[in-house]
């Protein structure tokens, strides 16, 4: 393989809100001798995160499905997110680049968004 390519230093160092134009954490949390930067309960539920910013997509439930789409491109750029009606065939192959969204008649999230 040939040099790296300067679009791509550092990209796995750090928190992703740190090298990406993900949303940072709005709130701290003291771990005693230091403080660390932690995603509010807000931040959590509109984003599909936890404290810690790993996915917890089960929080977008309920959500408008291009919210929660855009809540996990923001996170997960290389990710291709599809929404799509509940109900609505699809193909049954695995792609670990794809999510779906499954939203109900009112655009609202019906169950978890997943891989595949």
């Amino acid at each position: 393989s040939g040099p790296q390519q300067p679009g791509n230093l550092g990209r796995a160092i750090g928190p992703i809100w740190t090298w990406s134009n993900a949303e940072a954490p709005a709130g701290e949390k003291s771990m005693g001798s230091w403080t660390a930067r932690v995603y509010t309960a807000e931040q959590q539920g509109r984003l599909g995160l936890d404290e810690e910013g790993n996915a917890d997509w089960a929080k977008l439930v309920g959500k408008p499905g291009s919210e929660a789409a855009a809540a996990i491109k923001m996170f997960n750029p290389d990710l291709t997110v599809h929404v799509i009606p509940d109900g609505n065939p699809v193909t049954c192959d695995f792609r670990e680049d794809r999510v779906r969204i499954f939203v109900d008649n009112s655009d609202a999230v019906v169950r978890a968004p997943n891989k595949g």
